[in-house]
């Protein structure tokens, strides 16, 4: 997903995946509307969110967040995909 937000692109192809929500599970019944988290860091080292929905009637959305709230953000997802010091050291 592309999208640019206040004269900054973001964009979940070229940006790096460094934490997330549980990957939706088909068999477990999960309901498709719901919506899931994944924190990215922009090779320009601002950090965003991508909430993501399979839910055909909604559209997911980008959020640009400061380092703090991405930091925040990094302890409340259960799957990390970098260690918290390679997560942020680009992005300072």
């Amino acid at each position: 997903m592309k999208q640019k937000i206040h004269g900054n692109s973001y964009d979940t192809d070229t940006a790096i995946l460094i934490a997330s929500e549980e990957p939706w599970v088909v068999a477990s019944g999960e309901a498709p509307g719901l919506r899931k988290k994944f924190l990215y860091r922009t090779p320009e080292g601002r950090f965003f969110i991508w909430h993501r929905t399979q839910w055909e009637k909604a559209r997911d959305i980008l959020e640009p967040l400061s380092s703090d709230a991405a930091k925040e953000s990094f302890h409340h997802l259960p799957v990390k995909v970098q260690e918290f010091g390679d997560a942020f050291s680009a992005g300072e």
